[in-house]
Order: C-alpha cells, then structure tokens, then sequence
C-alpha cells in the first residue's frame, strides 16, 4: 500500500482532499542504464560477425587469386593440346619414362636377389655332377679305405676305370639305336679295350698322378693281356646290391667331403602305380666318404674313408 500523508484541513479543503497519497520516488535510473546497455552488446556482436565476414570474404578472394595464378602459370607452360610449351618441353614425358625405368629396375633387383640367394642355397647341380662322376666307383664300394690312390693296388678302382668305359658304350649304343659296339670282341663275346683307354679312363677318375699297375681279376673275368696291348672286358651289367644316395656334401678349401648313403635294394618301396620310391638316407644299411677336388675342370678321387671334421657348405 502507498503511505499517505496526512494534510491539514482547512476551511475551504473538500474532505475528499483532506487525504492525498505520498508521491512515489521515481526509481526508474537503473532500469534506463540497462536498456542503455543493451545496444552497446548487440552492436559488439555485430562488429564480430561482420568483422569475421570480412576475413572469410578476404580468405575467399586471396584463394580465388591463387587459383588464377596458377591457371595462368599453366596456360604459360602448356597449350591448348596440353604439351608442354619452352624449351624443355619434353621433360615431363621424360621424367615419367625415368620413374617408370627406376620402378622396373627396382622390381628386377629384388628379383634378382632371390634368385641369387635361391642359387647360394640350392646345390642340386653340384650333387648332380657329384653323382654321375662317382657313378662307377660307388657300382663297387672301394675296400679297402685309403688316402693315397697308389698306395696299394685296389682291385675295385681299376673295376670302376673299366665299368666308366663300358657304360659310356652302353649308353651310346642306346643314343644311336646301334645293335652293334665299336669295339672288336674276343671268342668269349668280350670287348677288347686298349690299355690306354683303360689308363686314361683310370686317370680321368683318380688324377694324372695315379698309377695303375696292369693285371687281371678273374673274379669278375677281367683279362689284361700285355702281348696284345688291352685288357677283355666282359660286356655286362652289374647288378648292384644297394643303390646309392648322396646324403651330404661338405667343403673345406678346395675338397669337398661327400658321404654316400647305400639303401639296400630290400629296403626300396613302391608307391600305388608300382614305381620305385627314391630313397633317403636314413633308410641306408651303411655310409662311406669320397674326398674330392677338381683337376683339369672335373673332380678326382682322392680318398676313400671315414667321416672327419670339416666345415660344410651347407
């Protein structure tokens, strides 16, 4: 409620007038500051916003400039067909074929570097030559070890110089579908071999510093005949009680130790269509090692014996 002020009656006041309400103080300042304020926020904001318009706007047209310059730049360097204009126009087409080469060159030396490392790793060849050269001397499994070829006469060694020289005919004879051998026969349907063939076959095996002392094996009806300058060689075939596998091959300087496992031909398996399985060398009744070297761009023989100590190159 309003406070009234009492006002004093006088005569001549109507009694309705004798009370009149207080006048209200005014108090509207504040309220006139803060609506004062409002303006002054709104058009800070307002500032803001078309203060960030401006930089987009400016961001906008420093871009579009930009891109404008680098059409131009590109209208300078290229025609209207899009090769390139001056005096090195070939070079894009140029540094594409250079990448394009690095790439391939890149690709093709990986590929080489597996194939040289698949070649270090794979001695198939060198166990390929190893086997057909000791062909004829694991036929008959060298007795007794030794280290020096001519230290004594072993029979089995000139057995494989001779067999060399009959296999060699064999195989011709097939190759050329010819029924009938080079070499003369005796009575007893034996080939008659030249001593010096049989030399040279015994060298080619053991080293041109062996010796082979000339003489007979009845046992395997092998005749050496000096009158006559050869040696009656019976053209058969042997039939071998176990089949070689070359199990490893190890290197020391210029030698390379190679131990032959022998599978005995009881211990062979067949497989469903019959053929014979290839053995391995843990089926082998017993081993041997051959000690090679090369001579005249072949191997030799030089020792027949026991398993030793040397580094491998496997």
């Amino acid at each position: 409620m309003a406070d009234w002020k009492k006002v004093e009656q006088t005569p001549d006041q109507p009694e309705a007038e004798k009370q009149q309400p207080a006048p209200i103080e005014e108090k509207t300042a504040p309220t006139e500051e803060k609506v004062a304020e409002k303006p002054d926020k709104k058009a800070l904001k307002a500032a803001k916003k078309a203060e960030k318009a401006e930089k987009r706007q400016a961001e906008l047209l420093a871009y579009a400039q930009r891109i404008r310059e680098k059409e131009a730049e590109k209208r300078a360097r290229f025609d209207k067909n899009g090769r390139r204009r001056g005096r090195f126009h070939w070079a894009p087409a140029v540094g594409f074929i250079m990448s394009l080469l690095a790439i391939i060159g890149a690709i093709t030396l990986v590929f080489g570097a597996v194939d040289l490392v698949r070649g270090l790793a794979d001695d198939s060849a060198l166990r390929e030559e190893m086997y057909y050269f000791l062909q004829p001397v694991m036929a008959y499994n060298p007795f007794p070890q030794f280290d020096d070829v001519n230290a004594e006469d072993v029979d089995e060694l000139l057995q494989a110089a001779v067999w060399r020289i009959t296999d060699a005919e064999r195989i011709r004879m097939l190759r050329e579908k010819d029924d009938n051998t080079a070499y003369e026969l005796d009575a007893s349907s034996r080939l008659v071999v030249p001593v010096q063939e049989v030399v040279d076959s015994y060298q080619y095996l053991f080293g041109k510093e062996a010796v082979l002392n000339h003489r007979s094996i009845e046992a395997d009806d092998l005749e050496y005949s000096e009158k006559n300058g050869c040696y009656y060689v019976p053209f058969n075939f042997i039939n071998s009680l176990y089949q070689p596998v070359i199990d490893t091959v190890r290197r020391s300087g210029g030698e390379y130790q190679v131990k032959v496992a022998y599978v005995s031909i009881n211990d062979l398996q067949v497989d469903e269509h019959g053929n014979t399985i290839d053995p391995t060398p843990d089926m082998a009744s017993f081993s041997q090692i051959y000690v090679l070297k090369r001579e005249n761009g072949h191997f030799i023989l030089t020792t027949v014996g026991e398993e030793s100590g040397v580094a491998a190159t496997e």
